[in-house]
């Protein structure tokens, strides 16, 4: 959000430092004053200073997690749209405001950037809704009114297309509006009762079922990495009061003199 309010502002003031100064200084100023109470809240828990290093330590360990393997060809194709919506407010004539398209393609590439290094076909949905906005914007900056109403109507032909060829591949596979009703009571049931068929990865029901089974209510599941629905599923309490633990991410002074003392 702040990067994409910066660019907005320098976008809007760039011919104009003084002014751009004190909209800047105004905005970074309003924002400590909304966010102090927080602030406050965690000085007081846990110390401002720690809260920052502990959330730097974090985005470090993500980095070295998800830099080991090549970008996905998703992350290329999504990350070209915000790019091509940051060169499209370099000059020109256009019925679109420079800044807001600049503002919303700064904050969709940083979304881009953040989410899209992890597995895409679970992250694609959290980028998805803004990378359309960015695009129609892009499309509208460029093409006239008369080329968007085509394209749109080319756009609707396609979706319905594909939505009539699925439905005629999987009728016999469609729900009925009383089973998609029965599918909702079914979902809820199974989030109450923490059932383990609701873990995001089914690979790891067994080792749920051999904790359930083979440990006693009140013996604490250590798991090494991120995996908080392992304890959760199996009803029994974190090792260290911590759902996951990820190297080089949970460190503390105590921690470090333990360390010093092995």
């Amino acid at each position: 959000m702040a990067v994409g309010c910066g660019v907005l502002l320098v976008t809007c003031h760039a011919n104009e430092p003084r002014i751009l100064t004190q909209r800047l200084v105004g905005y970074v100023a309003l924002s400590l004053l909304l966010i102090a109470p927080w602030l406050l809240y965690v000085q007081l828990v846990e110390g401002v200073p720690e809260y920052f290093a502990s959330a730097l330590r974090f985005v470090a360990a993500e980095g070295r997690r998800t830099a080991t393997r090549p970008l996905p060809p998703a992350f290329l194709l999504l990350t070209a749209i915000p790019i091509a919506g940051l060169i499209a407010t370099v000059g020109g004539r256009a019925r679109l405001g420079r800044p807001h398209l600049a503002a919303a393609s700064a904050m969709l590439l940083a979304l881009d950037i953040v989410h899209l290094r992890d597995v895409p076909a679970a992250r694609i949905p959290d980028v998805i809704a803004p990378t359309a906005v960015v695009a129609s914007a892009i499309a509208g900056r460029y093409l006239s009114s008369r080329g968007m109403n085509r394209l749109a109507t080319i756009a609707v032909f396609v979706m319905l297309l594909a939505g009539a060829t699925y439905i005629a591949r999987r009728s016999d596979a469609l729900p009925t509006p009383l089973e998609i009703a029965g599918r909702f009571g079914q979902i809820t049931g199974r989030l109450r009762a923490v059932s383990p068929e609701i873990t995001p990865n089914p690979s790891i029901a067994p080792v749920i079922a051999y904790l359930s089974r083979c440990t006693r209510p009140d013996e604490r599941i250590f798991v090494a990495g991120f995996g908080p629905e392992i304890p959760a599923l199996a009803h029994r309490p974190f090792a260290g009061g911590l759902p996951s633990w990820i190297p080089g991410t949970t460190t503390t002074v105590r921690m470090s003199h333990a360390q010093s003392a092995d």
